[in-house]
């Protein structure tokens, strides 16, 4: 069908500046959509590596053990429930919130299961903290506890 023969207002599939605009936006959605699928499950960041726990003396421990010690610590779930710590692992809680109870104790079980002896404490064990309510907005982890008394972790 010719531009004569069509009637007013009707245009052939394809042609025209809707057609070249809708392929466009489908073309650059379609690139977006893969862009951000790759870059959060296909290939996400990667969390940095903690060779210290602060609060835990390596001291004395062989290297081995050591190197075996941080590497769990930096595999490890800190599972203390605190708004805005959520999906850290120990050495990352114990390195960003030194003041957290569960990352230190957790810790603490790792060097003595992997060492046989008791962790050495650079800091006095904390009793457990009195929650405080997390602020408005900030994000909740599973835990019983809301929030640290005192932690800035919220606002990371």
């Amino acid at each position: 069908m010719t531009a004569e023969q069509a009637p007013a207002g009707i245009e052939e599939m394809g042609e025209g500046p809707d057609y070249v605009r809708l392929a466009l936006l489908a073309t650059i959605l379609v690139a977006l959509i893969g862009f951000l699928v790759y870059t959060r499950f296909i290939n996400p960041p990667k969390k940095p590596f903690y060779a210290e726990l602060p609060g835990i003396s390596l001291a004395g421990i062989a290297e081995p053990q050591k190197t075996q010690i941080v590497k769990l610590a930096n595999a490890a779930p800190c599972d203390c429930g605190y708004a805005g710590c959520d999906n850290w692992n120990v050495a990352e809680c114990r390195n960003l919130d030194p003041g957290c109870d569960v990352s230190l104790k957790i810790a603490a079980a790792i060097v003595q299961k992997e060492t046989g002896k008791p962790a050495v404490l650079t800091v006095k064990m904390p009793d457990a903290r009195t929650p405080t309510p997390a602020p408005s907005g900030a994000p909740k982890k599973s835990g019983s506890m809301e929030r640290h008394a005192g932690c800035d972790c919220a606002a990371k």
